[in-house]
């Protein structure tokens, strides 16, 4: 049944049908990216899937050594593309192939709750967010997008109780992209809620409501998360462009032209300052790094292709970007040495991971967490440049 699924999925459009050919989407697998739980007194859990769907907690402190991991039933788990986001009360939630949301306890791994939303596949990860209006009449919010093109949110009032849909918004075509909430921007009385759909077109929404803003429409997918930083929405298509969207009105800013589709989340040095630069990887493996204005500020060319998302960190001195292409390179900028004009600038370091990675990255306390193809996590200290472990996480027969 996934099998014949899958067929449908990717003949629905070709550039769907192009993006489960090249990625390995489908019902084996998943890139779900490695999620820290850093607790106040030190300890460092990473919360991960593994390529048979199981959840596991690495320990950050000890090599990785594994904590827990999910129970794994052949009939009932399914692969989970959507990276893990920690919610209220000590939970973990994603969203599986099979179409439900699923909220499981970090301390142990049990399932908290488990809601189907539709037979689509989750491919995006949810959006989450706490109200901490006391006087308001909701607690917890979940939005997340099926590949049936449904928007759903969702209210959860108990965590140890499934949500209730809130409102449902329909698009024209699958949604891949993870949603992103913008927290009560100035002179509005709640959030935006923005997201993109295989349809084409960028959409913002009234996050209590449901009710559409404005839509944007570009010539191709949108299948990553889209970024905020001021009053701009830069969100990127499949057909190769980035795209600077005004907030408010849903007006075209500016359009930058890339070689290749645009599907990954982007990296931002400074997400409040005004003089923050975004850092923006094609399909093609080549890495922009733009001003807000849309001027190229330099760029490097990668030796294969890239679906991971990368990560910035700033690290004592250093303001380190790491990307990692599709046959598992490791690549590591310090920005402040990057020049401005235009030309391409080259990595301090790089790392051979030598097996498949299509994962997004995760940085934390200067190390990068890599979920690997292979069915291992690997941590390598940035300022270093050494591994420091490398764990498998493969299924247990």
């Amino acid at each position: 049944m996934n099998k014949l699924y899958l067929v449908l999925l990717c003949s629905l459009a070709l550039v769907t049908s192009m993006a489960c050919a090249n990625s390995g989407y489908g019902p084996q697998g998943g890139w779900s990216g490695p999620t820290v739980d850093n607790s106040p007194f030190g300890d460092q859990t990473i919360l991960v899937a593994n390529q048979s769907g199981q959840i596991l907690a690495l320990d950050g402190n000890r090599r990785g050594q594994i904590k827990w991991r999910t129970p794994y039933d052949e009939e009932t788990t399914s692969p989970v593309y959507s990276t893990l986001v920690l919610g209220p009360n000590n939970s973990g939630l994603f969203g599986t192939w099979d179409g439900r949301l699923v909220a499981i306890d970090r301390g142990d791994g049990t399932e908290q709750w488990s809601y189907s939303l539709d037979q689509g596949p989750i491919i995006g990860g949810v959006a989450f967010s706490t109200n901490t209006d006391k006087e308001s009449s909701w607690k917890h919010r979940i939005y997340a997008g099926s590949s049936n093109g449904t928007l759903f949110a969702l209210n959860l009032s108990e965590i140890n109780q499934p949500p209730t849909i809130l409102w449902e918004f329909q698009t024209q075509d699958k949604i891949w992209a993870t949603p992103l909430i913008h927290t009560y921007p100035q002179n509005i009385d709640h959030n935006i809620l923005i997201f993109g759909s295989m349809d084409h077109k960028v959409y913002a929404l009234n996050s209590d409501t449901g009710e559409e803003l404005w839509q944007f429409e570009t010539n191709g997918a949108v299948a990553g998360m889209p970024l905020i930083i001021g009053d701009t929405v830069y969100a990127g298509s499949f057909d190769r462009h980035l795209y600077a969207i005004d907030l408010f009105s849903g007006k075209k800013k500016w359009t930058f032209k890339t070689d290749g589709w645009l599907w990954n989340q982007f990296a931002v040095d400074n997400v409040q300052s005004a003089d923050a630069n975004l850092y923006i990887p094609s399909r093609e493996g080549t890495l922009y790094a733009l001003d807000q204005e849309g001027n190229l500020l330099w760029q490097y060319a990668a030796d294969s292709k890239v679906i991971s998302s990368p990560v910035f960190t700033h690290d004592n001195e250093l303001n380190l970007l790491s990307m990692i292409t599709e046959k598992g390179t490791l690549l590591v900028f310090d920005t402040t040495k990057c020049p401005h004009n235009g030309s391409s600038c080259s990595p301090i370091w790089s790392y051979i991971v030598g097996e498949k990675v299509q994962a997004p990255l995760t940085v934390f306390d200067g190390i990068v967490y890599i979920n690997v193809m292979d069915d291992s996590v690997r941590g390598v200290h940035l300022s270093e440049a050494i591994e420091l472990w490398n764990r498998s996480i493969a299924k247990q027969d």
